[in-house]
């Protein structure tokens, strides 16, 4: 007979079975005459007419065999979700963080000089970091952290209020 496939009560394919299975299942009658089944190439029928099995009768006779009911359509399956985003986990850098002067005196008095004066706080700026960029690390950004001081006990009787103070910090990283 070969493989089948049959529809259980529930209305669910289940399958492929062979056919000793098939009259196994008749025979407890989990397959009824009425239970549809089809062959691994498609084709459709209902048990009781596939020649061979024995839907199993008492000994007071054949018992009647309610019909199969409808098979229930499984629902479909939820649509295929987006792929989640790979991490990127190849590269892994550690970080340091360098207090940059808050002012640096390089001012003259002269208006003409104003390039001049830009010029070496750049090369300042440029020199703590050329200093700071040994053992692989590179330099990363410049930010500025606002770090919030409250005032002590004696600080707030006398009528101190916080007070904020804006630091530039050079952030340097490296590989690990």
């Amino acid at each position: 007979m070969g493989n089948w496939y049959y529809y259980d009560l529930s209305g669910y394919r289940q399958g492929p079975v062979d056919s000793d299975t098939l009259k196994r299942l008749a025979l407890m009658g989990e397959v009824t005459p009425s239970t549809k089944v089809e062959t691994e190439n498609g084709r459709q029928s209902v048990a009781g007419k596939i020649h061979g099995l024995d839907f199993g009768t008492s000994s007071f006779g054949s018992a009647p065999v309610p019909p199969a009911p409808a098979p229930v359509p499984k629902p479909s399956p939820p649509p295929p979700s987006p792929p989640m985003p790979t991490p990127v986990t190849s590269i892994q850098y550690e970080y340091k963080c360098v207090a940059a002067p808050m002012i640096l005196n390089v001012s003259s008095s002269s208006p003409t000089m104003k390039s001049a004066d830009e010029a070496k706080a750049a090369a300042s700026y440029g020199d703590i970091i050329n200093k700071e960029c040994y053992g692989n690390w590179e330099f990363y950004s410049m930010e500025q952290i606002t770090v919030q001081n409250q005032p002590g006990c004696f600080g707030f009787l006398a009528g101190m209020s916080v007070t904020n103070t804006v630091y530039n910090m050079l952030v340097f990283r490296r590989q690990k």
